[in-house]
């Protein structure tokens, strides 16, 4: 019997118990139905303190609130321990339908280091997420404008901010007092209810009482049922204060909902946007429907035509005069170079698709609800894990007691994005300076791999080795004192795997998170003073983890991990080069660096001793697994989310909105071609009234055809890039590809916008060809040379030297621009030219007034809000690779959100072209452009909101660097999205007008 139906069965069964809580009858996993009779208990279960500005949650009880007798933490499965949630109860327990007043829970008082905990989290905006029968705690807010839906706030403030009446001095006020509305849905027959809705007010009350304390019995003064005395506002707060007492406290009440138990989750599902997600995703659904079989049509015709011919052939004479792919079949299986590297993709690639399709699977299926926290997140690590059955793994390199040395690529910063030189700081150097090779792309990122004197030998741990001594100069000491300020980090690299320095997360059981480079020091004050010194990190303790073949005893490094250090070291005796022996760090007195206790501060001419150790650990991490680490997104659900969500609304909106178009044009080209005589159709109105200045050429035709040359070269060059074919270990890869495929694309700009000139019948082809091949990369080549003039003032090695810059000159003018060239002398003298399906009047028609909407300013902004709305969640990942430095490497989603762009792109310019023909007035050729090209505004006013809302920088000098950047990359994505309005239109136009009589 095989064993694969056995093991599939086995991975069903574990993906729905990992990724499931238990459930009763026939109910999918997390959602079933819990009953309750009347005074039946009710726990509140709370499972996290979370907060969108810090993203680092927190648990419930690292705050000193009220504590149960006995903390208990609920079941979790591995998608909830992933995300953060530690799911325990809490004080806060009534009954069902019994509604409560001025319940206490506890009275406290916080320790001064509690105090400062609560304030920072109110600092930090945390919320409380409390659970009642798998329900989030909301808070719901009102919105000002009429009959507007109320709001619900995901969790509970720990406290607010504010001011005492008369007094500017901010506090800190903690919400002490909750409100509870349990709202529930009864069976009449039966008098069960189901809870429906789980929601609070919370207030900040300062309790007072008489007499003695007596628990919870005690008689509250500002909160008494008896005396009608309820809490309905925070106007005498409590303030969050050391050694002072707080009462906590509750109300709980209930009432009865419509709602049923199925639809509870509505409240929490609820999308304020749905109709333009519906709208988009019907609309690109049918252009991907209508493409698909266009293009399928065209294949399957041609390829029946050419296996008919060769099948046709009787002898081998006639089969060797033939040309075309039957020719190469006794090549066409050879193996292909680094077939290895081949099969390593495929493998992952097959283990990638079968995560995502059962993953897929069972959320279409509703096996996934939002009520089992985790189990999206749960099922695709366990599909991942079992699907690496189909996978494989490489390796590159092999090491035994081999020499290993660590290398250096800049100093990089958040803060300035300007990256530097590692040298440029007056660190320890080896003998000599090495230069690794570099390609075109790391040389424009700033790179300059160098060697350094951090050598040792693999699996040989070394401690306390000394690197040398130095002393800084004024000027050195004040760079490295700069560089502290900016947070400029070293990025180092040992087998082509860049270094991290791993840092624990405060809650228990967290993940470590890595940070990619080490700082070059910190700012600190010596006890008992305030004034701020600069210490700089001179001990470094490495980690190389390595995974080791136990036939062969052969390792492969999988990561490598650093400690950093500031230490003051001191030696006995004469300084004898790195044989000198450390009284600060010496491995035969046990004398370790573990802290920073006694730091080496930056000072002029005193001397500093840079020393490190070197560990090595077993991992079972293999070698295809060691890039996990920093190309980790911590927010892949919202992430997966997201693209799901955007895709589906795209679809939806094309096949509306295609259907729509459909339906009407049947109707008008069924209309026309029923009219007989010319009168009558001159009475008719429509788009068919313009036929004869529809194809009229434009103003300014001949830059109208170099934008669009120029869209056609990025639209090939963008394409190859989003593929993902290059791993992020190659460095510089990308924009080297990127480069040298849009040199090559050239061909394609000529073809494209020689030929388009034709249409125009233009005769200046080489005027049109020659500002193909430099007006958009002279304009973009402008403003990178003033940026690079500017990062060169900063004496930073992100400038780009002056023979790369010759060299970026010679593939523009020595392979592009000949190449856009060639391109343009067969688009317009080889390719006959495409015929005007209608004759063009002389006289041009008039157009009538337009109605306001229908104005080229509201077209253009309106048609560029779909085109952009379908990528600016990518943008934000994308956006946040550059600029803060981290590894993007979801290409998957990036080409799938690029087709989306493409389709929208299309669709929104389709439809306002036929409004605009409707209307009589057939200006369309710029206005198409325009249309989808307007986006780029967007982009650019989106990057600017990320620049005030996500950025640390602080120089003028790099804000000037992120918005010329971002100028460009607007500029580049208004030619994209621009020419592809362009064709979509035109093919549109042609379409319609090629479907009927016209006398």
């Amino acid at each position: 019997m095989s064993t694969q139906p056995a093991v599939l069965l086995i991975f069903v069964v574990v993906l729905l118990a990992g990724a499931a809580t238990p459930a009763r009858g026939f109910y999918l996993p997390g959602v079933a139905p819990a009953d309750f009779r009347r005074k039946d208990a009710l726990a509140v279960k709370v499972s996290q303190l979370s907060s969108t500005k810090t993203q680092l949650p927190y648990s419930y009880y690292s705050l000193p609130f009220c504590r149960p007798d006995a903390i208990v933490d609920s079941a979790e499965n591995l998608g909830e321990l992933l995300r953060g949630d530690r799911i325990e109860n809490t004080p806060y327990v009534f009954e069902m339908r019994e509604p409560r007043m001025c319940q206490i829970v506890c009275k406290t008082a916080f320790t001064q280091e509690g105090a400062n905990d609560v304030k920072e989290k109110i600092d930090d905006d945390y919320r409380i997420n409390m659970i009642l029968d798998n329900l989030p705690l909301v808070v719901p807010i009102k919105r000002m404008e009429k009959d507007a839906p109320t709001v619900y706030q995901h969790g509970v403030h720990v406290g607010v901010k504010g001011q005492y009446s008369g007094s500017k001095k901010e506090k800190h006020f903690i919400h002490n007092h909750l409100t509870f509305l349990v709202k529930y849905h009864r069976d009449a027959e039966m008098d069960f209810a189901r809870i429906v809705a789980f929601e609070v007010k919370p207030f900040s009350v300062k309790h007072e009482y008489d007499g003695d304390w007596k628990g919870n019995a005690t008689r509250l003064k500002t909160c008494d049922p008896h005396s009608r005395q309820l809490v309905l506002d925070s106007d005498s707060p409590q303030e969050v204060e050391a050694n002072k007492e707080i009462i906590f406290s509750y109300d709980v009440n209930f009432e009865e909902s419509e709602i049923k138990r199925a639809s509870r989750w509505d409240t929490y599902l609820l999308m304020t946007d749905d109709q333009i997600h519906w709208f988009s995703i019907v609309n690109s659904l049918m252009i991907v429907l209508f493409l698909s079989g266009m293009v399928a049509m065209i294949m399957l015709r041609t390829l029946y035509r050419y296996i008919t011919k060769y099948n046709q052939l009787d002898v081998e004479e006639d089969a060797q005069e033939e040309t075309g792919w039957k020719l190469v079949h006794g090549d066409v299986f050879r193996p292909p170079v680094r077939a290895e590297l081949l099969c390593v993709y495929v493998g992952t690639a097959v283990q990638f698709l079968g995560m995502l399709l059962v993953t897929l699977l069972f959320a279409i299926l509703g096996l996934l609800s939002p009520s089992n926290r985790g189990g999206l997140m749960t099922a695709m690590l366990l599909s991942w894990v079992f699907m690496g059955l189909l996978a494989g793994y490489s390796s590159a390199r092999l090491y035994k007691k081999d020499a290993l040395a660590v290398k250096v690529s800049q100093l990089s910063s958040t803060k300035t994005q300007l990256p530097y030189s590692y040298y440029s700081l007056p660190f320890c150097r080896p003998d000599a300076i090495v230069d690794s090779a570099e390609n075109l792309g790391e040389l424009l990122r700033g790179d300059r791999i160098e060697n350094t004197p951090y050598v040792f030998e693999m699996r040989e741990p070394r401690l306390c080795q000394i690197v040398c001594k130095t002393s800084f100069t004024q000027e050195g000491a004040n760079d490295v004192k700069e560089k502290i300020d900016d947070d400029y980090r070293i990025n180092m690299i040992l087998d082509n795997l860049p270094l991290v320095v791993p840092i624990k997360r405060m809650d228990k059981d967290a993940p470590t998170v890595y940070q990619h480079g080490v700082h070059v020091g910190v700012k600190g004050q010596y006890s008992g003073s305030k004034e701020e010194k600069h210490f700089i990190h001179n001990h470094l303790t490495f980690l190389v983890k390595y995974h080791r073949d136990a036939e062969t005893d052969l390792a492969r490094i999988v990561a490598f991990e650093v400690k950093p250090f500031s230490v003051k070291h001191e030696y006995d005796g004469d300084w004898k080069g790195n044989a000198t022996r450390l009284k600060t760090c010496d491995p035969h007195s046990r004398q370790l660096v573990l802290d920073s206790d006694s730091p080496q501060e930056v000072e002029a001419n005193k001397d500093i001793i840079f020393s490190y150790d070197v560990n090595f650990e077993e991992s079972d991490i293999k070698w295809s697994s060691c890039w996990d680490t920093y190309l980790l997104m911590t927010d892949d659900q919202i992430h997966w989310f997201s693209i799901i969500n955007s895709l589906m609304i795209v679809l939806f909106l094309s096949g509306m909105v295609a259907m729509i178009m459909l339906w009407t044009l049947y109707r008008d080209i069924t209309k026309y071609n029923q009219l007989d005589v010319e009168e009558d159709a001159q009475e008719e109105t429509g788009w068919k009234l313009v036929h004869g200045d529809v194809f009229r050429p434009p103003a300014n035709a001949e830059l109208l055809c170099v934008y669009v040359g120029t869209g056609v070269q990025l639209f090939g060059m963008l394409l190859f890039a989003i593929l993902g074919l290059l791993s992020p270990s190659n460095r510089g890869g990308l924009m080297t590809a990127m480069l040298l495929s849009w040199v090559f694309m050239g061909l394609l700009a000529g073809y494209s916008s020689a030929h388009l000139y034709k249409v125009f019948k233009g005769s200046e082809w080489k005027k049109v060809t020659m500002k193909t091949a430099t007006m958009f990369p002279g304009i973009v080549f402008a403003i990178f040379f003033v940026l690079n003039a500017l990062i060169w003032g900063e004496r930073s090695s992100g400038a780009v030297p002056f023979t790369t810059m010759s060299a970026l000159v010679l593939l523009w003018f020595g392979i592009s621009v000949p190449l856009v060239f060639v391109g343009s002398y067969h688009g317009f003298k080889k390719h006959p030219a495409t015929e005007d399906l209608v004759r063009t009047n002389k006289i041009p028609r008039p157009i009538p007034e337009q109605p306001w909407y229908m104005h080229l300013a509201v077209l253009v902004l309106i048609g560029g809000v779909l085109p952009f709305g379908a990528v600016f969640i990518e943008l934000f990942f994308i956006l946040t690779s550059i600029w803060l430095h981290q590894f993007y490497y979801i290409f998957g989603f990036l080409f799938l959100v690029f087709v989306i762009l493409v389709l929208t792109c299309a669709e929104i310019t389709v439809v306002l072209c036929y409004f605009q023909l409707c209307g009589k007035d057939y200006r369309w050729w710029w206005r198409s452009y325009l249309t989808a090209g307007s986006s780029a505004v967007y982009l650019f006013l989106y990057a600017g909101f990320y620049f005030f809302t996500k950025l640390d920088i602080t120089k003028a000098v790099s804000g000037l660097l992120y918005f010329g950047y971002m100028l460009i990359a607007s500029y580049a994505f208004f030619v994209l999205t621009g020419t592809v309005g362009f064709y979509a239109c035109f093919w549109f136009t042609r379409l319609i007008y090629s479907s009927v009589k016209i006398d």
